[in-house]
């Protein structure tokens, strides 16, 4: 587990660099991230890669392979932001801890399947809005009940559960609550403060939220702490100052 660790680390400050500079990747897999004799990995093959400051109208769904591909992108969403690239980074953290893909679908509705089999079916209580997507409703899921990740994954700790878990949260922008930035998880003696969960809606991120972040930033002396809390730094409100 120590070089998932580090691996998991590397990836997160790339991403840290990537979204600090307004571009997300959106194409997050294993096949294209680089690891040299050193242990030192670099995120690469940007084809696929778009600013953050291009109106998310004009995104496309057609983006990250179909294993790594969130949720909402797969039932037809152009609307997003960081949150692409963090499920992305949940599914690698898994497959590095466990050594095999964590939604290997065949086609959209099979890879919909796996997820919702896994993560349980989302309903208009737990994923607002879902309930209107005629892709949704055209797929007609089963009503499944999540399943306990440690199952799936049982090198990890519950510690390394609870991180993946917020990696792989299937609602796109969930509004942020103080417990959920301020959450820190202890995984194999690294402290991570898991803030993945974006308040963002058409580009523009709330005032008093954005400054929590930036709070929360000025207060975290753990330099791996300021990575994860960089790489799902959402897009800077419209007017902000610093």
């Amino acid at each position: 587990m120590h070089n998932v660790k580090l691996f998991l680390y590397q990836i997160l400050r790339g991403l840290a660099c990537c979204h600090r500079r307004k571009v997300l990747h959106r194409d997050l897999k294993p096949q294209n991230l680089l690891i040299n004799e050193k242990g030192e990995l670099k995120l690469a093959d940007f084809g696929l890669a778009r600013a953050k400051s291009v109106p998310t109208k004009t995104y496309s769904n057609e983006v990250v392979t179909l294993w790594y591909r969130p949720p909402d992108v797969l039932l037809g969403s152009s609307e997003y932001s960081t949150q692409i690239d963090m499920w992305g980074v949940g599914c690698i953290f898994f497959e590095m801890a466990s050594g095999r893909p964590l939604f290997p679908g065949s086609t959209v509705e099979d890879e919909l399947h796996l997820i919702f089999r896994l993560l349980g079916t989302p309903s208009q209580e737990t994923w607002p809005g879902v309930s209107s997507s005629d892709e949704f409703k055209n797929y007609n899921f089963p009503k499944y009940k999540p399943q306990p990740l440690i199952n799936h994954a049982p090198r990890l700790d519950s510690e390394g559960i609870e991180l993946i878990t917020k990696f792989l949260h299937p609602q796109p922008f969930l509004p942020i609550k103080d417990s959920d930035l301020k959450a820190v998880i202890s995984f194999g003696g690294l402290g991570i403060s898991v803030c993945l969960h974006c308040c963002l809606h058409s580009g523009v991120f709330l005032f008093q939220t954005y400054r929590l972040f930036l709070y929360l930033l000025s207060q975290c002396d753990n330099f791996f702490v300021q990575l994860v809390l960089r790489s799902s730094l959402p897009l800077e409100p419209v007017g902000y100052s610093y």
